[in-house]
Order: C-alpha cells, then sequence, then structure tokens
C-alpha cells in the first residue's frame, strides 16, 4: 500500500514537472519583445556613443528590403532601419518582425550571407562586426565597426 501511495506521489510530481518544463519552453509572450519599432530603436542605441547621433529611421518595405536585409523578399509584418543622415561612417540598425517564427533561422541565415556590409560604396562594416540576431520574432542586423557589441548588447535586453 505505501508502494502505491509513493509511486502516486512521484507520478503526480512528474506530471507537475513537464506541464512546468512545456510552460517555460513555449514560445509565446516569453520569447518575443513587446513594443513598437521605434521605442525599441530608441533602447537599442541608449547609452551607445549614436544614442544622439544623426540617425534617420526609415520604414523597410518590399521596395527597400534587398538594400537594408540582401533579400529580395521576405514575409514579414513591419520593418525599421536606422542609418545616418551622411553615410561617411558605415552603420546600420535594421528591426523586422517575421511573420512565421518557425522560419526565423533561416531568414537570420540567409540575412548573413547575402546583407552587404559594403553598401555604402567608399566605406565597409568588417564582417566580424555584422551581426543577426533574434528574439521570437523580432530580428535585427547590426552592422557598426565600432559599437556592434554594445547596440547586440542592448538588443538582448530587450526581453
Amino acid at each position: 500500500m505505501k508502494t502505491l501511495k509513493t509511486l502516486k506521489s512521484l507520478i503526480l510530481i512528474l506530471a507537475f514537472a513537464f506541464i512546468a518544463i512545456g510552460c517555460s519552453n513555449s514560445t509565446s509572450k516569453n520569447d518575443s519583445v513587446e513594443g513598437n519599432l521605434p521605442e525599441l530603436m530608441t533602447k537599442i542605441y541608449s547609452g551607445s556613443e549614436r544614442e544622439n547621433g544623426n540617425l534617420v529611421n526609415t520604414e523597410i518595405t518590399d521596395e527597400n528590403l534587398s538594400y537594408y536585409t540582401g533579400l529580395d523578399s521576405l514575409d514579414f509584418k513591419e520593418g525599421l532601419a536606422s542609418e545616418p543622415m551622411i553615410n561617411v561612417d558605415p552603420h546600420s540598425v535594421v528591426l523586422l518582425r517575421i511573420s512565421d517564427v518557425s522560419q526565423v533561422e533561416d531568414i537570420k541565415s540567409q540575412i548573413k550571407a547575402k546583407v552587404d556590409p559594403r553598401k555604402w560604396i567608399c566605406v565597409e562594416v568588417a564582417p566580424e562586426n555584422v551581426i543577426v540576431d533574434n528574439i521570437g520574432d523580432l530580428v535585427v542586423v547590426i552592422m557598426d565597426n565600432n559599437e556592434s557589441a554594445k547596440l547586440h548588447e542592448n538588443f538582448k535586453n530587450l526581453k
């Protein structure tokens, strides 16, 4: 009788453990970043040298997608790019909300392979300073020779 009671208790504990693990691994709200893209972009620049720089935010559309990501087409909900008004200093931060989260890893690989760190013609970003990452459906592309690590850290802290 005591063995049966212990077995039932063990089964209950395991059931709760599986439920807890399943809930913590879900890709719902825990793995997404809330807020509009201009607000998120401001947070990414927080504390960086570029925080108060001459940056312009540009909405990403199907027409300019290739310039900012290297991809000719992509199923995305919204996008925003931030770059200097005058491109003597190579710098770009792109935020994209992807429509299908299950495609994020493939999309990141494609962007990493195709984005042009020499798109400014006279200046370029070193390949090791091109960062493509995500939190849930939010993908970031960072190209900056001096502050890519700081901007990336700020992005990771959005979660």
